[in-house]
């Protein structure tokens, strides 16, 4: 006999997914929306069904398509939080060295997880390219988790200094801007001195 807390629970935390991804990235997740009506459909059709053999498929199938929606939605959510990662370390460009220097040893563990998520995120582009691979990725069910919570480690961290680290970019820009202003004008003195020395010689 099925067990309908089985997909009761699979719907839960599949809607409890989608409700999350727009929260936070204010978006609506479209693929794992249209799952959630596939596995709506099967859910109707095991309730109608008439024998334990044809109630069993549905109910599967059901089951099945809650678990992509879950996917989809965690995909989604991964992709969205390791592209602010990506703005994060672009926007602090020649300066992300700051960003270790503050937060000391455990940002190389920080650092590693969030390559691991971006190495998971080209596994799934490879995955999505194969329609068989791809049908069954609710086998990949809670696979995108370690990944979301390496993403929001960084971020989170990042959050937590980010007005200091700023102040230590903008001084350094400053500083830098001032060392090159100074380069220019002991530049033009130089030259204003040579040629200054080149005239009085032709005077001469």
């Amino acid at each position: 006999m099925v067990d309908v807390s089985k997909l009761a629970e699979a719907y839960r935390e599949a809607e409890s997914a989608i409700r999350s991804v727009e929260i936070i990235t204010n978006k609506v997740p479209i693929p794992a929306l249209n799952e959630m009506r596939y596995a709506a459909y099967h859910a109707i059709a095991f309730l109608l069904a008439g024998d334990y053999k044809q109630k069993e498929e549905e109910f599967g199938k059901s089951v099945s398509h809650c678990h992509r929606a879950y996917f989809d939605a965690q995909s989604f959510m991964l992709l969205s939080l390791y592209s602010r990662v990506k703005n994060i370390r672009d926007g602090l460009g020649e300066y992300l060295h700051f960003f270790p220097e503050m937060v000391g040893e455990p940002y190389s563990a920080k650092k590693a997880a969030v390559e691991k998520a971006r190495a998971f995120l080209e596994t799934l582009r490879t995955v999505r390219k194969d329609a068989q691979r791809w049908e069954k990725r609710d086998e990949l069910y809670e696979s995108c988790k370690p990944h979301i919570e390496a993403c929001r480690a960084y971020i989170q961290t990042f959050e937590s200094i980010r007005e200091e680290l700023c102040s230590k970019v903008d001084a350094a820009k400053a500083a830098e801007k001032k060392s090159s202003h100074s380069w220019w004008i002991s530049a033009i003195i130089a030259i204003v001195g040579i040629l200054t020395t080149i005239a009085a010689a032709a005077l001469f």
